[in-house]
């Protein structure tokens, strides 16, 4: 039977097509209409990523903002002024012109990422993809003066007489340290005249005593004298981090200062940890130090799968294969960091495999594993040991070994008839 083209493929009248399909076709033109436009002008606009305070606030690491930050997005010509760029961003805010400031961020040339002051009467014109240094995407802090309060605009800033200053507590007690806030401060003050702000930024009493420090950097915190003027700090500049925290040299804490605090984040690593006798094992993961000893991570794996610290032995991860390798010796002198692949570049996670043994892991690596059967008097299988011997021992002790193991599951078994 031959049917033509038109007789299968007829025409569909608009009336035929239900409504919702017509609205669904449509919605999808339209996307598509956008996409394209959105593609085509990809290249003519700029991303800009506005940091406020809120952002800063569980931030616990270096420098201010983290990958993990959530800040708000705009797509801006690249062609924009800044000021222009102001004053829509004030408007998309909800928020007058005057109550607000742009702080562009810089990469500093020690690596850290800080706000940097940007002069709006000589930029105002300057285009914000020049602002940028031509980048495509434009990080910015955005510092805002509450709507209700007393001021109805931010002061005028001096940047050869002021300094923006950003300002973390860290507490030894909980281990953490927090967003404390921001302030302008003339570099002829002394470092003592900011403790009363500072202690009732956290709701610490006016007279607490505090150290200061200055993060220069996750690897150099260097320790502030109080007594000194701002401007006596090296190479004070807008954008520096203060941190400070509570006098407590009297009192015992595993991080007691900023300064240890750091160097253990500096050292932390995220460990995955694998059941080597268990191929589906889904395993875990553990935020440990790179510097921390074969006891010290056995204590930590221990508490998480709650069996004895001694009974775990530990295996080394294969270079070519995600595949346990040698084990470690309970007694390594080595760190975390010799027993793990740290691939923080190459993103992939750090791991470790594990294995819990019916004896403490001292004894095992002293000891010669056997594996023996027991068969009975009709030569059947009655039971699959797993022995532990001296590697000095006799055969004799062998069949002893095995006559204990039997006993256990009341196989009665003289060590001669073995």
């Amino acid at each position: 039977m031959h049917l033509s083209t038109g007789d299968i493929l007829q025409d569909c009248p608009s009336d035929d097509i239900p409504e919702h399909l017509k609205e669904r076709i449509l919605e999808e033109r339209r996307l598509e209409a956008l996409r394209r436009k959105e593609r085509s002008e990809a290249l003519l606009y700029l991303t800009v990523e506005v940091y406020r305070e809120d952002e800063f606030q569980h931030h616990s690491g270096p420098d201010l903002i983290s990958q993990d930050c959530q800040p708000l997005i705009f797509k801006v010509l690249k062609s924009t002024p800044l000021e222009e760029f102001h004053l829509a961003l004030a408007l998309s805010m909800g928020y007058p012109p005057e109550l607000l400031r742009v702080w562009p961020f810089e990469m500093r040339t020690n690596s850290t990422f800080r706000p940097g002051y940007v002069c709006y009467k000589k930029n105002a014109t300057k285009t914000v993809f020049e602002l940028a240094e031509k980048n495509s995407v434009w990080k910015i802090f955005l510092e805002l003066l509450p709507l209700d309060g007393p001021l109805k605009a931010l002061p005028d800033y001096n940047p050869q007489s002021d300094v923006l200053l950003f300002y973390k507590y860290y507490n030894p007690k909980a281990k953490l340290i927090v967003y404390a806030g921001h302030s302008f401060e003339c570099a002829d003050r002394k470092f003592s005249e900011l403790f009363p702000m500072l202690c009732e930024s956290v709701g610490l009493p006016l007279n607490t005593p505090l150290i200061l420090y200055e993060e220069v950097k996750p690897t150099y915190i260097e320790l502030i004298n109080h007594n000194l003027y701002l401007r006596q700090l090296e190479e004070l500049g807008d954008g520096d981090i203060i941190c400070f925290q509570r006098d407590v040299s009297t009192l015992n804490f595993e991080l007691p200062t900023v300064e240890d605090y750091f160097r253990d984040l500096v050292n932390r690593v995220e460990v995955t940890f694998y059941n080597r006798s268990d191929s589906s094992d889904p395993g875990f993961t553990l935020i440990l130090n790179q510097k921390m000893t074969y006891t010290q991570v056995a204590v930590a794996v221990a508490d998480y799968i709650k069996e004895d610290m001694k009974f775990i032995q530990f295996f080394k991860p294969s270079h070519l294969r995600n595949a346990p390798e040698i084990a470690i010796r309970w007694n390594s002198d080595g760190y975390l960091r010799d027993f793990v692949l740290l691939r923080h570049r190459l993103e992939l996670p750090t791991i470790l495999y594990y294995q819990v043994l019916t004896i403490p892991v001292e004894q095992f690596e002293s000891k010669k594993c056997f594996r023996c059967y027991f068969l009975n008097s009709k030569l059947k299988e009655e039971r699959d040991m797993t022995l532990y011997v001296s590697k000095q021992g006799l055969v004799a002790e062998v069949l002893e070994e095995a006559s204990k193991e039997l006993r256990s599951v009341q196989l009665e078994i003289k060590s001669t008839k073995l």
